[in-house]
């Protein structure tokens, strides 16, 4: 809803224009303004520079000490990104609850006044906070090689929140499990895991990641018998498409985690695409399925 006060006129500018905070309460809201030549532009760019404040980024203010270790390294490149994809999610749904206060308008140009409830805001980053904690804690206890990634991808993704939520309040609680203390534990896996790798029909992507994957957390491929045997097979059905040039397949990834001849763990994930033939439509579904691995890669029980 935009609101409008019986001083503002075609004549003079509000004070907000030049000084949000002429009308915004500084201990209870966030505000930005915008200028344009119409109303959704000005809105837009209102709600930008608001948004410029809870600019996305992970830092690595923690020192690792991990450089000497090069897939350890890697790793730790890899779950940054994804903790900056996470913590955009976080982000956007705390800019949902812009809202635009004000608007004036004065010779052709607009102008927009967008504001952001504090304890709003602090409520959505500190629920995110109270899952991540959860899920830390709840890995944490298992110590599972395999849940390493997804632990330092949650904390980094914590104490980038904790970076937003000092923008809205100087209260919040430290995390139950430090980055450095996950990162210690990781560096603990001195002596490398034999595995076996068995392959059926897999494109060498996965089969790269996988081996890729299970390195990073201290496991090391082996062409012998091991403890565990992990199988990974790739099933193609080809599904009816009535389109010139173009194929439709389901491709079904199964990567199975056997111990003694039992099945002790396993991943499943199946998807449906379109390409120019089998080996195009194979290619579109790297990406989900590689995501898919090294999100659930702890579901192979091999810890």
């Amino acid at each position: 809803m935009v609101h409008k006060t019986s001083n503002e006129s075609e004549d003079q500018f509000p004070s907000w224009v030049y000084s949000p905070y002429d009308f915004c309460s500084e201990s209870s809201e966030l505000c930005a303004t915008g200028e344009g030549p119409n109303f959704s532009t000005s809105d837009q760019e209102a709600r930008s520079n608001l948004a410029s404040i809870f600019k996305v980024h992970v830092s690595s203010s923690l020192q690792s000490s991990i450089t000497e270790e090069n897939s350890l390294h890697q790793m730790e490149m890899k779950v940054r990104a994804e903790a900056t994809r996470s913590l955009q999610t976080s982000v956007d749904e705390v800019l949902e609850s812009v809202q635009i206060k004000k608007r004036f308008q004065k010779d052709g140009v607009f102008y927009s006044l967008a504001k952001l409830d504090r304890h709003a805001a602090t409520a959505i980053l500190n629920n995110r906070i109270d899952k991540i904690d959860q899920e830390l804690l709840s890995y944490w206890n298992r110590k599972q090689r395999t849940l390493v990634r997804k632990m330092l991808r949650l904390s980094l993704e914590r104490s980038s929140i904790e970076e937003k939520l000092a923008i809205l309040t100087p209260v919040f609680r430290p995390a139950p499990i430090s980055y450095q203390q996950i990162l210690d534990w990781s560096l603990s896996f001195k002596n490398k895991v034999p595995v076996s790798l068995k392959v059926g029909h897999a494109p060498k992507w996965l089969t790269s990641k996988l081996s890729s994957l299970l390195n990073e957390v201290g496991y090391k491929i082996e062409k012998g018998e091991a403890k565990n045997l992990v199988s990974v097979n790739v099933t193609s059905i080809k599904e009816y498409l009535n389109v010139s040039g173009f194929e439709k397949y389901t491709f079904t990834m199964n990567i199975q985690n056997i111990q003694k001849g039992q099945k002790v763990g396993h991943l499943t994930k199946s998807e449906t695409v379109v390409g120019r033939n089998q080996e195009d439509a194979l290619l579109k579904i790297k990406n989900s399925f590689v995501e898919y691995l090294e999100d659930q890669l702890y579901t192979l029980n091999l810890d």
